[in-house]
């Protein structure tokens, strides 16, 4: 009887059982915690050496420690893509445009500015890049998201954009009732 020991930060993971369900059970351990990470996940081989094997104890126990994070990781060794901003775009209506609807949360200023980019500037789709640099030409009046890419796909999850690739933004019927109801809500404040 082999014991697998997981703990991340005190996530505790145990398993027990023979060795090559722990040796499985290892695997596929390691194999989510990397997918968590955004990187890519190995499938090990029989001709692929394991890089973090599993140790034996005395007791009979097989325990495996996920490998410490080098602490000089560049900001540019980021999995997710990162905006670009988009210097060329005319965003001299912007403010006026927003002001007609006065969007309050992210994804209410993400469709704001997809609506302008379709409307204003003919831009249909739009790419995310050019909805940052909405955020951007912006700044003064409000954030730009740290978390860009989440605020992207919560505005998504909430049906007021769709997309397949972030260079293709459409807002759908979901998203054009949105924003009727936030340009009255904007009319009657």
């Amino acid at each position: 009887m082999a014991k697998l020991t997981v703990n991340i930060a005190d996530g505790s993971i145990e398993i027990e059982g023979d060795e090559k369900f722990i040796l499985t059970a290892f695997s596929d351990v390691r194999n989510a915690l990397k997918e968590l990470e955004g990187t890519k996940p190995i499938k090990p081989n029989a001709s692929q050496a394991d890089p973090t094997p599993p140790v034996d104890t005395p007791s009979g126990q097989v325990t495996a420690q996920k490998p410490k994070a080098s602490s000089s990781k560049s900001s540019s060794g980021s999995k997710k893509p990162q905006p670009m901003l988009n210097a060329n775009l005319d965003l001299s209506g912007l403010d006026d445009f927003v002001k007609r609807y006065k969007p309050i949360k992210n994804t209410e200023r993400i469709l704001v500015f997809a609506a302008f980019l379709r409307d204003v500037l003919k831009i249909s789709p739009c790419p995310s890049d050019d909805i940052y640099s909405c955020f951007h030409g912006m700044k003064s009046e409000m954030k730009i998201p740290v978390a860009f890419q989440k605020n992207m796909n919560d505005t998504k999850s909430e049906g007021y954009v769709e997309y397949s690739k972030l260079s293709e933004i459409r807002i759908p019927t979901m998203g054009e009732n949105q924003l009727v109801i936030m340009a009255k809500k904007a009319a009657e404040a």
